[in-house]
């Protein structure tokens, strides 16, 4: 019972934290990830090579794991930056281990999943950016679109044989619907980073303007589901159930330093979680540190995300508990 209660108190830290502007503190050396294990467990770092890693993509069975890798080093403004253009497209064959085979080189970014065996990503070909099917096992590629619908054709999310991205028209973020093939496409709206929902064809998720909505195409009406006023939310992903949003957020950080005792603050991402219709939110990581492109696994409640922790840009997995 004891033990309950205690539990239940760190919780309450938790949702406390999450509620008052993700304000932490933390001390001037502390460069790792922290966080509260009544939410968060098992914590594990699976790469450790250095590199700059992100847009993680987990495969159907949640087996794999598709990722973009640079050795340049990521800057904290570059974070999910689909203009960066010095990506390759790895992959994990066991999502739980480092070794990893280059599926894609240079100019490649945001893989998503197609089928099994078969993944969807964004390169730069002579100026002009391109969606493309490859297989992994190195099949070739198949173009779905040869010419540009906007600026920066990026991060693909993919159901049957339809695929949703983002682009950019008229210096806009603009969402964009078209067939496996790149034929019958629609703009659906300002927005960007859409993500299809695990089981109901009609729905997506999508950010604008730093708040996460999700859009009816049933009524082609988008309903806002979480914003914060005065920071960015990206990266929206349901759960294999569909019950709850995973993203990424920016926070106010307060770092204290130990040996002079004056405080400073910072801007930092973090992960959050919040229920599908936007409500409890709670904060999953913490730190002096950026952690950023969560993902959900498709195996019970396991997330994989990229941190900088530690100064080496690395992908993590870890088990989320919600109720």
């Amino acid at each position: 019972m004891a033990k309950k209660i205690i539990l239940l108190g760190m919780l309450a830290i938790v949702l406390t934290l999450a509620f008052s502007g993700c304000t932490t503190v933390q001390k001037a050396t502390a460069e790792t990830i922290t966080y509260n294990q009544a939410t968060l467990q098992n914590l594990v770092r699976i790469t450790d090579d250095g590199l700059s890693k992100d847009w993680l993509s987990v495969s159907p069975d949640g087996s794999m794991l598709l990722y973009c890798e640079s050795s340049v080093p990521l800057k904290r403004n570059s974070i999910s930056n689909e203009h960066i253009k010095s990506y390759n497209i790895m992959l994990l064959k066991d999502a739980t281990k480092a070794a990893k085979t280059q599926l894609i080189m240079d100019k490649s970014i945001t893989p998503a999943w197609f089928s099994k065996d078969v993944f969807v990503y964004s390169v730069l070909e002579g100026g002009i950016p391109k969606l493309i099917k490859s297989n992994i096992a190195g099949g070739g590629k198949v173009y779905i679109t040869r010419n540009a619908v906007g600026l920066y054709d990026s991060r693909p999310s993919v159901r049957g044989n339809i695929i949703i991205c983002d682009t950019e028209i008229n210096k806009k973020k603009q969402i964009v619907r078209m067939t496996e093939n790149g034929t019958d496409v629609t703009i659906l709206g300002e927005g960007e980073n859409p993500f299809w929902h695990p089981t109901n064809p009609q729905k997506f998720l999508f950010t604008k303007d730093g708040s996460i909505f999700e859009m009816d195409l049933n009524t082609y009406q988008p309903t806002k589901l979480f914003g914060d006023a005065k920071f960015r939310s990206v990266s929206p992903r349901y759960s294999p159930d569909g019950k709850y949003i995973l993203f990424q957020k920016e926070c106010l950080v307060r770092i204290t330093d130990s040996k002079s005792g004056k405080t400073s603050e910072t801007t930092r991402w973090h992960v959050f979680i919040i229920k599908v219709d936007g409500t409890d939110l709670v904060q999953l990581t913490d730190g002096n540190v950026d952690v950023f492109s969560p993902v959900w696994g498709n195996k019970g409640n396991t997330i994989f995300f990229v941190s900088n922790a530690n100064d080496r840009t690395e992908i993590w997995s870890a088990q989320v508990s919600v109720n």
